[in-house]
C-alpha cells in the first residue's frame, strides 16, 4: 500500500508540474505543434525528410536571380550604347542618343524578362527559361556588335573620330 500511495504521489506530482506549466505556456507543446499540424495541412508533411544521407528541402532550385542578371545585363547594353556613341547622325536632329528602336527594344526586354521571371520558379522549367534568357542576351549583343553600335561606341570612348573609322 505504501508503494502504491507513493506511485500516485509521483504521479499526481508530475500532473502537477505539467498542469502548471500547462497553464503557465498555454499548452504542452507536442500538443501545440499537434495542432498546428491539423490547421494547415501538409505543411510539415516531408519537410527534411531524410534520403539516403541527403537533406530534401521543399522549393527546389530558384533560377530568379539569374533571370534577373540576365535582364539587367541586356538593359545596360541596350540602354547604355547610345549614349556612349553620341546622338546619331541621321540628319533627323534633336540632343537625344537614343532611336524609336532603342526605347522599343527596352520596352520588350523588360516584357520578355518579366514572363521568363514568372516562369522560372520551377526546377525543371526554371532552367529552361534561364537558357533561354541568356540566349537572348547573346542575340541582344550579337545584334548590337553587327548594326556597328558597338564599334562606334568604343571609338567615341576612345576619341577616335567617326569619319577615321569608315575611311580604313
Amino acid at each position: 500500500m505504501t508503494v502504491l500511495a507513493a506511485e500516485a504521489g509521483e504521479a499526481a506530482g508530475e500532473d502537477a508540474a505539467n498542469t502548471t506549466l500547462g497553464t503557465r505556456f498555454g499548452r504542452r507543446a507536442s500538443d501545440e505543434a499537434k495542432s498546428r499540424a491539423r490547421q494547415v495541412p501538409g505543411q510539415y508533411a516531408g519537410y527534411g525528410r531524410d534520403l539516403g544521407g541527403q537533406q530534401v528541402v521543399p522549393g527546389g532550385r530558384n533560377y530568379q536571380g539569374a533571370i534577373l542578371a540576365e535582364f539587367l545585363v541586356a538593359i545596360l547594353i541596350v540602354a547604355f550604347l547610345p549614349l556612349a556613341s553620341g546622338p546619331p547622325e541621321d540628319g533627323k536632329g534633336g540632343p537625344s542618343p537614343y532611336r524609336v528602336t532603342d526605347m522599343t527594344q527596352l520596352v520588350a526586354i523588360g516584357a520578355v524578362y518579366f514572363i521568363l521571371a514568372l516562369f522560372s520558379s520551377g526546377e525543371r522549367s526554371g532552367r529552361i527559361v534561364a537558357w533561354f534568357g541568356g540566349l537572348l542576351l547573346i542575340g541582344i549583343g550579337l545584334a548590337k556588335v553587327s548594326s556597328g553600335q558597338v564599334s562606334t561606341a568604343i571609338a567615341a570612348m576612345s576619341g577616335i573620330n567617326k569619319a577615321d573609322l569608315d575611311n580604313t
